[in-house]
């Protein structure tokens, strides 16, 4: 169970509830802006079981997490992209279910929040080709450097752990500056970059570095989903207390140890309340992809926003048994 840092948002709350709050059920499959599922898809969905359908491999993936707390289990829905239609589950060594990221072979890597392990399948895969043990609990995020292989894993508890070619046992770093970290992501020059409970802060771990240099920000954002949009960071604004307008995600550029905001993209919802706690967007091409993880009942929705314009979703999928969703990542098709 994820619990919010009470330093972060000036309250200790479960993460599950703020997902479960005012939850009355997806809305129905069919309903206006929704995808339909097909009758055939019905047919392969069977539950707690993981499928594909065959053609997937050959074609880009969008897989996002969904965490089903409360109920002992989780899976990931994946969806061809940009299309959206569901196209498998993957259940096989996933329990509960957090961030997600892709390497340079379009392998995705699947961060358990418990037990502590990050699980590899394969682009179109039904069963892991490898799993990794994390010393500590609490994981959350993961990034692939695609100029050395290595995987980064970060976790509530403060500490980033990199697996060489991601692979055996990790080399633990912390930044003592951020008690907890959230997300990280790699530049591709092969520099790490992670955000967590400083509010002001971004943490980098600068290639053949062993430790963190702090990036102060221009203005306190929150950070919470990070990704490298060279030559910038993309930075999603949490919200803390203040639920209400869109969700911003902020780009930074960095210079030095100093972080300049540019420009803040606003992603409007279906209630147009900001995520109370960080879930993980994703952008490709001209597209970012993310739960709606505000309060009101909008749980269970996934939405597509033109990026960097945002404004109002072009696309909102529900239905498909989506619940807590937590993670997104794209897994293009080899070319």
């Amino acid at each position: 169970m994820r619990t919010l840092d009470s330093d972060r948002y000036g309250f200790g709350i479960c993460v599950a509830v703020v997902m479960l709050s005012g939850c009355g059920g997806s809305p129905p499959i069919g309903a206006p802006g929704t995808m339909p599922q097909s009758a055939a898809i019905a047919a392969h969905a069977d539950f707690g079981e993981s499928w594909m359908l065959p053609e997937a491999k050959s074609g880009d993936l969008l897989y996002a997490s969904n965490d089903k707390a409360y109920s002992g289990f989780g899976d990931v829905l994946v969806f061809s992209y940009p299309e959206g239609q569901l196209v498998g589950t993957l259940t096989k060594g996933i329990d509960e279910p957090a961030g997600l990221c892709v390497d340079k072979s379009g392998d995705i890597w699947i961060v358990n929040f418990g037990p502590s392990e990050i699980v590899e399948y394969a682009h179109g895969g039904t069963s892991p080709i490898a799993t990794l043990s994390d010393p500590d609990s609490g994981l959350n995020g993961c990034s692939a450097d695609a100029s050395t292989g290595n995987l980064a894993v970060t976790d509530l508890s403060g500490k980033v752990a990199i697996y060489q070619n991601a692979k055996g046992t990790p080399t633990m770093y912390s930044d003592p500056n951020i008690a907890g970290l959230y997300y990280c992501t790699y530049d591709t020059n092969g520099d790490l970059f992670v955000d967590g409970t400083s509010a002001d802060l971004i943490g980098e771990l600068r290639k053949g570095d062993s430790t963190f240099t702090d990036i102060m920000l221009n203005k306190s954002i929150g950070p919470d989903s990070i990704q490298w949009r060279g030559p910038h960071l993309t930075v999603e604004a949490a919200a803390g207390q203040n639920s209400h307008g869109p969700t911003a995600i902020d780009q930074v550029t960095i210079s030095g140890n100093s972080g300049m905001v540019i420009r803040t993209t606003l992603l409007s919802s279906r209630h147009n309340r900001r995520t109370v706690s960080g879930v993980q967007y994703w952008i490709q091409g001209g597209m970012i992809i993310g739960p709606d993880y505000s309060r009101g009942g909008a749980s269970g929705l996934l939405n597509f926003w033109h990026y960097p314009a945002g404004g109002k979703p072009t696309k909102v999928l529900t239905g498909h048994g989506l619940w807590n969703l937590w993670g997104t990542t794209v897994s293009l098709a080899p070319r």
